[in-house]
């Protein structure tokens, strides 16, 4: 969340880290979740072609030669707890016209 505005992350099933997210909405909340593929040998092959160093995923601001490149890589493409799976509320904002008494 920045600045009030929820970002969501959708993973990418074809590329490390081969997730894909679970959404549950409903009038009062959304619910997701990211979830792994199966198949921990294609996730070790992808992981192994992200971090290879000829075929050099750009992270802004980090080179090869930066000792903590595959770590801050790794952090950026996996994303933390609160990223892959979380629930948020849902709040109506009324329209003016409707005034106190409008209906979901």
């Amino acid at each position: 969340t920045v600045d009030g505005i929820h970002y969501l992350v959708n993973h990418s099933i074809v590329t490390y880290p081969n997730r894909y997210t679970l959404y549950e909405l409903t009038p009062q909340r959304l619910k997701y979740r990211a979830v792994s593929i199966s198949d921990t040998e294609v996730i070790a092959l992808a992981r192994k072609k992200l971090l290879d160093r000829r075929n050099l995923f750009r992270v802004p601001g980090l080179s090869p030669e930066d000792l903590t490149w595959e770590e801050k890589t790794l952090r950026l493409i996996e994303g933390s707890p609160e990223d892959n799976q979380g629930t948020l509320s849902i709040q109506r904002e009324l329209d003016p016209e409707e005034g106190a008494g409008g209906e979901l």
